[in-house]
């Protein structure tokens, strides 16, 4: 079997295998969750025609009312005539909902009603984000070349450019393409209303920070996960190994399972009965599933601390929470590049064809800079010549 037609043939598999998760993530959400929608709203009909039945309506009836409309209308079940007839987990929709949850995006419009379908999350996240990672990683790796290094290799060829002006130049086009077509072409077809800015200004600042400080955030996660890599990833393999005697296999799946134990311990059995405890009306189910949703970046928004009405020391619990996600999402990053080392060492990267955790570019890269291009140049000026090369008088000719 040849490279090329194996590496297809992996693609090919791993597309149709993830088209599959989503489709069987997709029925099991809408027969867990369906009844208990159709339950709700049946709760939230009766629950209106019993307040339009009152002869006085009181405060205290319009805010009872009030706070189980929210509610409900925080899971996408509305007391609208209109809206009754609508489902948010029929097949198609259940579908959408999944694939929200396993790339990450997480609108929030739709969440789990009932706890096993938290917990179903929790597990089908779990195991889809880092798939999803993984195909993308696939389908990108396959990419690379007809999209990046062909048309930078074309423009130095055909346009006579250099490696720098060939590379600046490739990336002003693939941005102009990328923004036009899944930025602009898309907003003028889909418009999903779930906004939180409210006016003009908010929204194009919220694109302009976010566009910023996405890339910034993941920056300063990189490097604090690269100083930590040594001391919590390298260092207690080799520790393993020359302590308890492992190979590299060995010691490498130890110091994996002892790091997702203290990862699990440290950041959600902990923080999850801390928030228990702190939220009144959150289980050790919710508080769990608030973290894992958050420190994945899904982020469904169906739960949210410190909005309980006279919450005590509210902006230290804030900034308590903020420093818990911004740590937490460092640790989940670190649990990330240890299983790329581990994946490394197993020889599961090269099975796959991707790229190792120590590698940081090409051995021979396709592209290469000026500065290699000149000390190439400087190299082969000084180095010395071969012995059958060098000039001897017995060669002259008399």
């Amino acid at each position: 079997m040849s490279s090329s037609f194996r590496s297809c043939f992996m693609l090919s598999g791993f597309v149709l295998a993830y088209f599959a998760y989503l489709i069987l993530g997709a029925l099991v959400f809408s027969a867990i969750e369906r009844p208990v929608e159709e339950s709700l709203k049946a709760d939230m009909s009766a629950l209106k025609a019993e307040f339009l039945n009152l002869s006085c309506i009181n405060a205290s009836a319009l805010e009872t009312f009030l706070q189980r409309v929210l509610k409900a209308n925080k899971y996408g079940v509305s007391v609208l005539e209109n809206s009754t007839l609508r489902t948010n987990w029929d097949l198609a929709s259940s579908l959408f909902f999944a694939n929200t949850m396993v790339t990450t995006v997480g609108y929030g419009h739709t969440t789990p009603l009932s706890d096993i379908g938290k917990a179903f999350s929790i597990v089908y996240a779990l195991f889809g984000v880092p798939f999803t990672m993984l195909v993308l990683t696939i389908c990108v790796q396959r990419l690379m070349y007809p999209l990046t290094y062909g048309p930078i290799a074309i423009c130095q060829r055909r346009a006579g450019l250099r490696p720098r002006g060939a590379s600046v130049v490739h990336f002003i086009v693939l941005i102009f393409l990328v923004v036009l077509c899944f930025f602009v072409v898309p907003s003028l077809v889909f418009r999903y209303g779930h906004t939180t800015p409210l006016s003009d200004i908010g929204k194009a600042f919220s694109i302009v920070y976010a566009l910023f400080g996405v890339p910034f955030t993941m920056l300063v996660l990189t490097i604090c996960v690269q100083r930590l890599m040594y001391p919590l990833t390298y260092g207690p393999i080799a520790i393993c190994q020359r302590r308890a005697g492992l190979r590299p296999r060995g010691a490498s799946v130890v110091h994996f399972i002892v790091l997702i134990f203290l990862v699990v311990l440290c950041f959600f059995v902990v923080p999850s009965l801390v928030f228990s405890a702190i939220e009144e009306s959150w289980s050790f189910l919710d508080a769990f599933y608030f973290c894992f949703i958050s420190l994945c970046t899904i982020g469904l928004g169906d739960f949210v601390p410190a909005e309980k009405p006279g919450q005590s020391l509210r902006s230290l619990y804030k900034i308590s929470v903020m420093v818990y996600l911004f740590v937490g999402l460092m640790v989940m990053f670190l649990v990330l590049r240890t299983f790329h080392k581990l994946a490394d060492v197993h020889g599961w990267t090269a099975f796959l064809q991707l790229p190792s955790c120590e590698e940081e570019e090409d051995k021979e890269p396709i592209i290469q800079s000026e500065d290699s291009e000149s000390n190439e140049t400087e190299k082969t000026s000084i180095r010395p010549l071969a012995s059958g090369s060098q000039v001897s008088y017995n060669t002259i000719h008399r």
